[in-house]
């Protein structure tokens, strides 16, 4: 994934299940839930917040969105 226009590893804790995929980019202060998943591809806006969610493949998210318990497919 990138993050904040820096490459990072696909993050998988031990607690939860949230993936980030390597293709996905997260914008700078952007807060990823530990029980949300991100598809290949996909963009998170700067400053935005996915909590409880999945997004799928191909999906732009801008910046300054709040997303809490929703699924947002490709």
């Amino acid at each position: 994934a990138t993050v904040g226009g820096v490459a990072s590893s696909v993050v998988i804790p031990s607690t939860g299940f949230r993936l980030i995929s390597q293709a996905a980019e997260i914008g700078v202060k952007a807060q990823i839930g530990s029980d949300s998943m991100i598809g290949d591809h996909s963009k998170v806006g700067d400053k935005s917040s996915i909590k409880r969610s999945v997004i799928g493949n191909l999906v732009n998210i801008g910046s300054n969105v709040k997303i809490s318990n929703t699924i947002i497919l490709d």
